[in-house]
């Protein structure tokens, strides 16, 4: 199992940047017609293999090959794809709307798919290339956005030129390091510690899952509370402080004592998705579309390549220090880096300012 997910892993991550710029440099809805395509065709041989019983590992370590490109592929283009389809003044509402569906899906999804496995693994299998398939025509139905597809060669050059841009907006280099601290050292200690702590305080196994719940109510509460707002003020401020939610979080969990403070850090670790919300908008909207995907590549890399290290490290760490002082020295990192974010330059350009403004400053 580890090798699997190990290789889905690993291709994720070392093929996000040339999907990037692949999204970058064609259209991105023929891309994503292409990954879903394929993704589709993958889980269904996968169905078939497992309805006749033909699973082997080697089966199964290439269908996780395959969906791992065909996410590295696509996952740089996703976001990108709101901004090209969806008017400016509109984009609030639109990933809002998107990060709602997330968070709603990530409750229903587990009970659904654990529903159906229970039935078949072969349905299973099947109803996900399902998604896929739906995925694909909803996509075929959508208007042209890029009426021309350009079949460049990606070159060495357009992913340094990703970095460079990146390199040029301080905003954009406080965003990819704001998101680094807060998965190494408050996501990756929460979800490794929070069993550790729920059975030191000698609780029940079942509030691990409420305290999961309470993460995703309170993630799609969040996001449909955006929605209502008119357009986004003091961006700079309520990004910081969404992104320091995970460190409130991980606070909390520090120094629960009973079955109310565990849930209250799970939902406040759900209000995170604030921060995924506001990224989203800020780089549809302030980012030049010809490098939207390659600068939401560079921050998918960023999270990823840090996380399956820090939570391995995490368990190490509890075995040498209590769980409390990790998960309260995590906290403060986070805050501290979100604060010194705040009232670094690019910060303080991002609060206050208007939207045209903003797009004359950034």
């Amino acid at each position: 199992m580890g090798v699997i997910v190990g290789t889905f892993t690993t291709l994720q991550v070392a093929l996000a940047l040339f999907g990037g710029a692949l999204g970058d440099r064609m259209s991105r809805r023929y891309l994503l017609l292409v990954t879903d395509a394929t993704a589709m065709m993958i889980t269904a041989l996968l169905a078939l293999a497992t309805a006749a019983g033909q699973v082997s590992f080697l089966l199964l370590l290439v269908v996780a090959a395959g969906l791992g490109v065909t996410s590295a592929l696509s996952l740089p283009s996703l976001g990108p794809l709101i901004g090209e389809l969806v008017p400016r003044h509109e984009l609030q509402n639109a990933n809002a709307l998107d990060s709602a569906t997330f968070s709603l899906m990530t409750l229903v999804g587990p009970a659904l798919g654990g529903f159906i496995v229970s039935y078949s693994i072969a349905v299973a299998f099947g109803f996900d290339a399902l998604t896929f398939l739906l995925s694909f025509l909803a996509m075929l139905l959508m208007r042209r956005i890029r009426s021309s597809i350009s079949f460049q060669r990606v070159r060495y050059q357009d992913l340094i030129a990703g970095f460079k841009y990146i390199g040029q907006r301080p905003w954009l280099k406080w965003l990819i390091a704001v998101s680094i601290a807060a998965n190494v050292a408050c996501i990756a200690p929460f979800y490794v510690l929070l069993p550790l702590r729920i059975a030191n305080l000698h609780l029940s196994a079942s509030i691990y899952g409420l305290a999961l719940a309470a993460q995703g109510a309170s993630s799609v509460l969040a996001s449909a509370s955006l929605a209502y707002l008119r357009r986004v003020r003091q961006t700079g401020a309520l990004l910081f402080v969404s992104m320091a939610g995970p460190g409130v979080a991980c606070l909390l969990l520090a120094v629960a004592h009973s079955l109310v403070t565990i849930v209250c850090a799970g939902a406040v670790m759900g209000v995170n998705v604030y921060a995924v919300t506001l990224i989203n908008y800020l780089l549809q909207r302030y980012v030049a579309p010809d490098y939207q995907s390659r600068v939401t590549s560079i921050l998918l890399v960023g999270s990823l390549v840090f996380l399956p290290a820090a939570y391995a490290g995490m368990g190490i760490l509890a075995s040498y220090l209590p769980a409390p002082l990790v998960l309260a020295a995590g906290g403060m990192v986070l805050l501290l880096v979100c604060a010194v974010a705040l009232g670094s330059p690019a910060g303080r350009g991002l609060q206050g300012l208007d939207q045209e403004s903003q797009a004359e400053v950034l």
